[in-house]
């Protein structure tokens, strides 16, 4: 029940006060970088604190310093750190690696760097996937989960992702290629098929949402889209399909937990719950 309260007050104090900019900085904060692999250092910021670790990680653009004003709050029960993704802030920017499971290692390179016992993992927005990777994967190295309105906790095929089904096409389709094609056309061939009607799916369910929106004048002609980082396609571009969860606590049993909604997921010791 505790748990459940917690997240309660997680995700209200998230509303009323993660953009309080007008509120003093904290007090408490040290910044190191942390090396995750060759030639990329993170940078990490530590609010201070006592008790189980909680992890932040920021949103899509944004840094660990999102969350200067936000994690404070919780270090009388918890010790708080944040991590700044690759490509953005002050953390390295490498031409590469911003697969979801390679971000997803970043955070656990960081976790065993920092020596730290089954943090609690609390991501918003864009940072939902780096949860769902290491949930997905390592579900026995983190504590709990948390997504504060965050992207990519949880694919349902009922419901389908544009951004998700359309990479995963585009992928296919790559195999198609001379000299990339995978050796068993048959299979890909399927895949194909369902990824066409998924994202057909995901097409209509786009059209009913724009419906209502007015129509946007195309661009003229001496039109330059802005530049971005090269982090943010790479990221994009790496999205994967997280459908569920294995609880580490019942691995000996064979159960699984699958993730609903926003949070998800405690192995013991940490919050939970569902939104």
């Amino acid at each position: 029940m505790k748990y459940a309260l917690f997240v309660v007050a997680l995700v209200f104090l998230l509303g009323v006060t993660l953009y309080a900019k007008d509120d003093p900085a904290p007090a408490r904060l040290t910044v190191q970088f942390v090396p995750v692999e060759k030639d990329v250092k993170l940078e990490v910021v530590d609010w201070g604190g006592s008790g189980r670790p909680l992890i932040f990680l920021a949103a899509l653009s944004a840094d660990a310093h999102e969350f200067d004003w936000f994690a404070p709050k919780f270090t009388g029960k918890y010790h708080a750190y944040g991590i700044t993704r690759r490509g953005f802030g002050a953390s390295s920017s490498p031409a590469s690696g911003y697969s979801a499971d390679r971000l997803g290692d970043d955070v656990l390179a960081v976790i065993d760097a920092l020596k730290l016992n089954r943090p609690v993992l609390v991501g918003h927005s864009m940072a939902g996937e780096e949860l769902s990777s290491v949930g997905s994967r390592h579900p026995e190295r983190v504590a709990g989960l948390i997504y504060l309105e965050a992207a990519y906790a949880y694919y349902n095929s009922s419901h389908g992702d544009l951004l998700i089904d359309s990479f995963e096409l585009r992928r296919n389709l790559e195999q198609l290629l001379p000299g990339k094609g995978r050796p068993d056309q048959k299979r890909l061939t399927e895949e194909l098929l369902q990824a066409v009607t998924q994202l057909e799916k995901d097409l209509l369910e786009r059209r009913k949402e724009l419906q209502d929106q007015p129509d946007i004048p195309r661009p003229s002609a001496d039109w330059k889209p802005p530049v971005i980082p090269v982090a943010i396609p790479g990221i994009l571009a790496g999205v994967q399909r997280y459908t569920r969860i294995p609880s580490a606590s019942a691995a000996g049993a064979g159960r699984k937990v699958f993730m609903r909604g926003r949070v998800a997921v405690d192995n013991g010791g940490g919050p939970s719950g569902t939104g």
